[in-house]
């Protein structure tokens, strides 16, 4: 059974499932180029249909926040939105405009999708087949089920979401109790709620609203926000822990009348304490107030595993905080944590419906590597090279890699299919020497970048306990870099470019048989320098996507970001150098 999920806000995206195994998956932006892209996936659609024609899936899931073109509604929108989608639409300016939100009109009308809107005709528009099955998932359900899915030794864990919202939620959790999952909290009742007073409930949002204080990007710069907190004290801890409560249920509520309440609040500490300041402060409540909440739901629900999704998770201190200092022996981050990870959850949600939690146990599996995206051979890349690059083929690869590396030089590794998720993994990663802080000044000039936080480190697995204070509670999500930990206190001065001002560092571990190329380019390393990590840093320049094709990787090379190219048939250089 072919089981098609799509997304079309923001983090676009598309995955296909044979049954129960993931066999495509993609995100917008690493296509079309534009960062966060939203609308239609269209060209993970073409390249999609391309592996399995339209007419052959059997099944597809939308999420209720999909945006549906309004001509395909059965009911007349009424809120001012609405009005002005349709108006733009009448005028023929942008056709549909974004399209109308389903769950939304699902609360105007209270009615179900069925009643408000004709999905058949679209979808057959796309080339699916007239009979279809057609289902929907559930945001935060979505969510949930990836860390359990990808968590096959679970007996009893305790489930947690939180972002900046979605389906007018802003949290929710499960609990597992062996071949039982308890909705806690965050089911498809709320669909037909909305107070807009409860945004203010959302760390989520208070925390994007600290980053565009910054001047940063909300729902984008967040990450800027949890370096920058180590520079600053939490001068407004009290006033604004004060803020928020937890329920008996143990969900997270606030005092904020509105959301424009908390911003009026949020500007008027940024006056009086500064940024670095209002970013401590916001950085230690969100800890301490998704601790309080995990520490009540434990108390509800005991368990010696907790799982997490959702873009508040991408907060790497948060997930440190949370791993040592819950009590349970384990924590695991599903990597694409935010809703670019929902296509996958969405297929999950339709499975558990359909075949229940006891298949859905038996069927889970380790996630193992995610370089889901597309790959090319030594072949290819010595077929396809223009002119202006010049390939050194070598017998020893990561050995003459890691000299120019312990040189100075910047490298960037392609190799593998891309990583899914926002993190690089070793298929698209810059690599560099982490012996000298001055790196990291060099190499966001090159990149263009403006960051906070260090770079991140890569290490073998067999040395991730030697470098760093990291509990076997906190190992799995290491592997996919979605955690913090201490840096040993013998490596912090050895290793200076990846250890932040609070002495922790984002190490990801590889083993090589994830990722040969990879793993001994790290070990020669080792070799050379005496030093067992590498800094990782994304393959991209600021404000770009991850790097995804080989021509994007020699376009980085030209515009000189990276000093060579680090493939699977040698090195690759600018031909002038």
């Amino acid at each position: 059974m072919k089981i098609l999920s799509l997304h079309n806000t923001h983090d676009a995206g598309a995955t296909l499932f044979d049954d129960w195994n993931l066999i495509f998956a993609s995100k917008e932006e690493r296509l079309n180029r534009i960062k966060q892209s939203e609308g239609f996936p269209h060209l993970s659609w073409d390249k999609l249909t391309q592996m399995v024609p339209a007419h052959a899936i059997d099944v597809v899931v939308l999420p209720h926040h999909w945006r549906l073109p309004y001509r395909y509604f059965l009911t007349q929108p009424r809120h001012k939105q609405a009005e002005r989608w349709i108006s733009e639409r009448l005028k023929g300016k942008k056709g549909d405009g974004k399209g109308l939100c389903v769950y939304e009109e699902m609360c105007r009308t209270q009615r179900s999708e069925e009643e408000i809107c004709n999905i058949r005709p679209y979808l057959r528009s796309l080339g699916l087949r007239p009979n279809v099955e057609i289902a929907w998932s559930n945001h935060h359900r979505s969510h949930a089920l990836l860390p359990l899915y990808y968590s096959p030794a679970w007996n009893e864990a305790l489930l947690m979401t939180a972002d900046g919202g979605g389906d007018h939620l802003y949290y929710s959790a499960y609990a597992l109790q062996k071949d039982r999952l308890i909705e806690h909290h965050g089911g498809d009742g709320h669909l037909y709620t909305y107070q807009h007073e409860v945004k203010a409930a959302s760390l989520g949002n208070m925390y994007s609203q600290i980053t565009e204080i910054a001047g940063f990007t909300p729902n984008r710069h967040e990450g800027k926000i949890t370096g920058l907190a180590a520079f600053g004290k939490p001068t407004g801890y009290d006033e604004l822990r004060g803020q928020y409560f937890i329920d008996d249920k143990g969900v997270i509520r606030s005092k904020f009348k509105s959301l424009t309440e908390m911003v009026q609040f949020l500007r008027l500490m940024h006056q009086r304490d500064g940024i670095e300041n209002l970013a401590a402060t916001g950085q230690k409540v969100l800890e301490e107030v998704m601790l309080a909440s995990a520490l009540r739901l434990l108390e509800l629900y005991p368990a010696k595993a907790l799982g997490l999704c959702g873009g508040v998770f991408a907060n790497v201190r948060l997930n440190q905080v949370l791993a040592e200092r819950s009590g349970v022996d384990e924590v695991f981050i599903y990597p694409a944590m935010g809703d670019e990870g929902l296509p996958l959850g969405s297929v999950l949600d339709y499975l558990l419906r359909r075949y229940g939690i006891r298949e859905f146990l038996h069927q889970r599996r380790e996630l193992g590597t995610i370089y889901y995206g597309d790959k090319i051979s030594a072949a290819g890349i010595k077929e396809t090279l223009p002119a202006g690059f010049r390939l050194q083929e070598v017998a020893d690869i990561p050995g003459e890699a890691a000299v120019l590396l312990q040189k100075g030089g910047i490298g960037a590794i392609f190799t593998q299919g891309m990583e899914w998720g926002p993190r690089a993994l070793g298929a698209r990663t810059i690599l560099a020497t982490p012996a000298h802080a001055e790196i990291n000044r060099t190499l966001n000039h090159r990149l263009t970048r403006t960051e906070f936080m260090p770079f991140a480190p890569v290490v073998r697995k067999e040395r991730l306990h030697e470098v760093f204070e990291i509990s076997e509670r906190m190992v799995r999500a290491a592997r996919y870099m979605t955690i913090t930990c201490a840096v040993k206190a013998l490596w912090k001065e050895k290793i200076p470019a990846v250890v932040h001002v609070d002495g922790t560092a984002r190490p990801q571990w590889i083993a090589r048989e994830d990722n040969p190329l990879y793993y001994d380019t790290i070990e020669a390393f080792e070799k050379v320098s005496g030093l067992p990590v590498l800094i990782n840093t994304s393959f991209n320049a600021h404000e770009e996507p991850i790097i995804n094709t080989f021509p994007e990787a020699l376009k980085a090379l030209a515009d000189k970001r990276v000093d060579f190219l680090l493939t699977d048939a040698g090195l690759v250089f600018r031909k002038e150098d």
